[in-house]
């Protein structure tokens, strides 16, 4: 029987689908030929699950388990071989995963909603301020104030959770779509930072410098809604072969 071929996260990764390249995916340190299944193309599985990838912990949350690689038109064509300092995590973390499988890839983007809902709020009333001072009677510069002031709270937290997830499903590793949440998320904490610091000894004129926060709080829905599309194709990519 001939030796399988070991392949490397970065080798693996080659094996997308892409340019006449067959799919390759791994799962419990065996790489898989799923290039013949009905299941999987050269976007994704479910539009989940991306070709060139490790997808053990991934099933963790999946309807089935890894007795779907005995399906007929897959295939063992190889070993993931791994660093052994690479993708550690404390005991105890990963005994929460263990319990809980679906906290290893869900926590981030169910906590990632709270800031986004705020700053779209926060927008939303400022904009009406704006063109409908005091509609219904209603204070809604007040209104967009509190929604960023919450919106500030939460974003602490889903960037802790982001950076787990992080660590825990891609090991720190930089792609694109990473470097653009990290960029977008800086710019989000800065941002919201200059509207608190404007706002909070009192309300804001709307002429002059005053106008320069009403601007950036029209901004954070289009900034919020653009972090949540890159962090939610990680999650559930749309990528086209």
């Amino acid at each position: 029987m001939d030796r399988m071929r070991e392949f490397t996260l970065q080798e693996l990764a080659e094996f997308d689908g892409q340019d006449g390249k067959p799919v390759y995916v791994a799962f419990g340190g065996t790489v898989y030929d799923v290039s013949e299944s009905g299941l999987w193309n050269k976007c994704s599985h479910f539009n989940r699950h991306l070709p060139g990838n490790d997808l053990t912990e991934q099933m963790g949350s999946a309807p089935h388990g890894g007795d779907v690689f005995d399906r007929p038109g897959i295939k063992a064509v190889g070993i993931l071989k791994r660093d052994p300092a690479e993708g550690y995590i404390p005991p105890f973390l990963e005994s929460i995963f263990q319990r809980f499988p679906s906290l290893r890839r869900h926590t981030h983007p169910a906590t990632v909603h709270f800031p986004i809902a705020y700053l779209t709020a926060a927008s939303i009333f400022t904009g009406i301020d704006l063109l409908f001072p005091g509609l219904f009677g209603v204070d809604h510069e007040k209104i967009a104030f509190l929604m960023l002031v919450l919106a500030s709270v939460f974003t602490p937290v889903t960037i802790v959770t982001g950076v787990v997830s992080w660590w825990v499903n891609y090991q720190f590793r930089l792609s694109l779509r990473i470097r653009n949440l990290i960029g977008l998320s800086v710019a989000m904490v800065v941002l919201e930072a200059i509207c608190l610091i404007m706002r909070v000894p009192g309300p804001v004129a709307k002429e002059g410098v005053g106008l320069f926060y009403y601007g950036i709080m029209i901004l954070m829905a289009p900034l919020a809604g653009i972090t949540g599309f890159n962090g939610g194709q990680l999650v559930f990519p749309t990528r086209k072969g």
